[in-house]
C-alpha cells in the first residue's frame, strides 16, 4: 500500500507536467463557466457609476468634468514627472494628467495574484480604475478647500481611466531649504491647517511627497504658493462621530514637519517645537495644536 502511494504522489506532478496546457485549458474553461468576470469583487466604485450622454460618470457629476483624452497619444508628447505604484503623472501645459501606470508595483502584484487566468488584464485594469475612482471622489468632494487640486476632467472608462487637474511643483527638501524661513513656515502652516480642516479624515500614510506647490493669485493678482495634497489612495472616512486625528498629527508631525521647524528656529520658536514635542510624547498632539504653534511662530 505505502509503494502504492509513494508511486502515486511520484507519478502525479509527472502527469501534470506532461498534460500542463489540457489542465490550464480546463482551468480556465471552469473559470469563465462558474466563476464570471462580473463576480469578482474588484468593482465596488465603478458599479456605481452613472451612463450619461458624456460617458460614465459618478453621481453628482457634472458633464462638463467628462472628457476622454486619447492617452497614449498623450504620452508621445506630454512630459513624465511622476509614477506612483498605480498611477502615472504627465504634465500637459498647465494641466497634470493621470493616467494608468501599467508597469507600477500594484500592476505587477495584480498581475500576479491573478496569473492564468483569462480575466487577467481586465481584472487589474478594473482595480486600477477603482483607485482612479476612488481619487475622482475625494477630488469632487473636497473641491473648493484651496488645498485640494482643482479638477478639470475625468474619464472613467474601464479601459481608459484619467484624471486632469491643476499642476504643481514638488516639494523636495532643497526647495524648502532654499525658502526663506517664514515663507517655508507658512508652507507647513497650510499643510497643517488642510489636514486640521478635515479631522473626520484617516490618512493610511503621511508623507512630504503627497503635496505639491500651486500658484494661486490674490484677488489683488498677487501670486502665493499653495501647497495641495494630490495622493488620495490611501484616505478614507472616519466612524460617524470619531474626529480624533492624533495619529494624522503624530504622521504629519514625525515625518513631515518636526526636521523642518528645528531648523534654523529661534529661541521663542524652540520652545513652541518643545510643545508639540512632549504632546507627541504624550500622544496629545492634534493637527489643530501643530496648525497653531507654526501660526505663532511666523514672525
Amino acid at each position: 500500500m505505502r509503494e502504492k502511494l509513494l508511486i502515486s504522489i511520484l507519478f502525479l506532478p509527472l502527469l501534470a507536467v506532461t498534460f500542463r496546457s489540457q489542465l490550464l485549458e480546463a482551468a480556465l474553461w471552469i473559470e469563465e463557466e462558474y466563476f464570471p468576470i462580473n463576480e469578482f469583487p474588484v468593482n465596488p466604485l465603478g458599479d456605481t457609476l452613472i451612463e450619461t450622454s458624456a460617458g460614465l460618470a459618478l453621481p453628482g457629476t457634472n458633464d462638463s468634468l467628462l472628457r476622454c483624452p486619447d492617452a497614449e497619444g498623450i504620452k508621445k508628447f506630454a512630459k513624465l514627472v511622476g509614477q506612483g505604484w498605480s498611477k502615472s503623472v504627465y504634465r500637459l501645459r498647465n494641466h497634470a494628467l493621470k493616467l494608468p501606470n501599467m508597469e507600477g508595483e500594484g500592476w505587477r502584484r495584480c498581475r500576479w495574484r491573478w496569473f492564468g487566468s483569462m480575466h487577467t488584464e481586465l481584472i487589474c485594469m478594473r482595480k486600477a480604475r477603482e483607485t482612479f475612482l476612488r481619487e475622482i471622489r475625494w477630488l469632487l468632494r473636497l473641491q473648493g478647500d484651496p488645498a485640494v487640486p482643482r479638477l478639470f476632467s475625468y474619464c472613467a472608462e474601464a479601459d481608459n481611466p484619467t484624471i486632469a487637474t491643476e499642476l504643481g511643483e514638488p516639494i523636495t527638501t532643497l526647495k524648502l531649504l532654499k525658502y526663506p524661513r517664514n515663507e517655508m513656515l507658512e508652507i507647513f502652516h497650510k499643510m497643517a491647517e488642510f489636514l486640521a480642516r478635515h479631522p473626520g479624515l484617516r490618512f493610511g500614510d503621511l508623507r512630504r511627497q503627497q503635496f505639491v506647490l500651486g500658484i494661486h493669485f490674490l484677488p489683488s493678482g498677487h501670486p502665493y504658493t499653495q501647497p495641495l495634497f494630490v495622493d488620495f489612495d490611501d484616505v478614507s472616512e472616519r466612524r460617524d462621530g470619531d474626529y480624533d486625528d492624533r495619529d494624522t498629527a503624530s504622521k504629519f508631525y514625525r515625518s513631515i514637519a518636526r526636521d523642518f521647524l528645528w531648523q534654523g528656529a529661534n529661541e521663542a520658536q524652540k520652545a513652541l517645537v518643545a510643545e508639540l514635542d512632549v504632546s507627541l510624547a504624550n500622544d496629545q498632539l492634534t493637527m489643530a495644536q501643530i496648525a497653531q504653534n507654526i501660526q505663532n511662530m511666523l514672525v
